[in-house]
């Protein structure tokens, strides 16, 4: 009982350190930790392919991970970050690949988790919409050759 209570206050501590969580009271980041899974991958572990279907969301803990698309590296993804919305909002299939390229500590929520999170803790949401926003933005500005 009193692991399973340290490691409960982990998770929250660990919820707590992350931008993407920091609107978030102590109450909804109890509420948020149980709906997450602690998860480690090893260098080189795909985690999400293009064009498969979505049943996950990813929060990097620590660690770091590209995405790529069509095998062109868009983006480099480190402690903080997350990954995986896009294709359970929409429900079509993942639009990139994100493989590690370290050992990554993450914290993964499946799809009836996600859009509990999301109705638990609006602000949560909104800081994803601005986020996929942000990388729309940059995508855009990339000159098509």
């Amino acid at each position: 009982m009193f692991a399973k209570r340290n490691a409960d206050r982990r998770k929250i501590d660990t919820l707590a350190s992350i931008g993407l969580f920091g609107a978030c009271s102590r109450y909804q980041l109890t509420q948020l930790a149980s709906m997450f899974d602690e998860v480690t991958r090893s260098a080189g572990s795909v985690l999400t392919r293009e064009g498969e279907t979505g049943k996950e969301f990813f929060v990097i803990v620590d660690g770091s991970a590209t995405a790529s698309v069509s095998g062109t590296e868009l983006a480099t993804l480190g402690t903080g970050d997350f990954f995986g919305e896009m294709s359970l909002l929409d429900r079509a299939p993942r639009a990139a690949t994100v493989t590690a390229t370290t050992e990554l500590e993450l914290l993964v929520a499946d799809a009836r988790s996600f859009f509990a999170l999301v109705e638990t803790a609006p602000s949560v949401g909104m800081r994803m919409m601005r986020t996929m926003s942000e990388r729309i933005r940059q995508i855009e500005a990339v000159p098509a050759y």
